[in-house]
């Protein structure tokens, strides 16, 4: 198992990504949390590297495409 750090420099080293990011920047109604770690993929290939490493981590992985639909939680969201 990895240690969250070793996690996000791998995110970081491979795509677009942030650790504490705020959520409430991609919901239509502009509220929610922070994300332990968001990473923003360009490709496919990009994409299932970080999903195989996140499993390797036991990092839960949530999946929101563009999020405009979705209202997150005050209290944030791990992972």
């Amino acid at each position: 198992m990895f240690g969250n750090n070793t996690f996000f420099d791998y995110l970081k080293s491979i795509c677009e990504a942030y650790a504490a990011y705020p959520l409430a920047n991609h919901s239509t109604f502009k509220i929610g949390g922070k994300a332990e770690f968001a990473a923003f993929p360009k490709t496919a290939d990009e994409f299932c590297r970080i999903l195989s490493f996140a499993a390797s981590c036991d990092v839960r992985v949530r999946v929101f495409g563009n999020a405009s639909n979705v209202l997150f939680s005050s209290d944030g969201v791990s992972g």
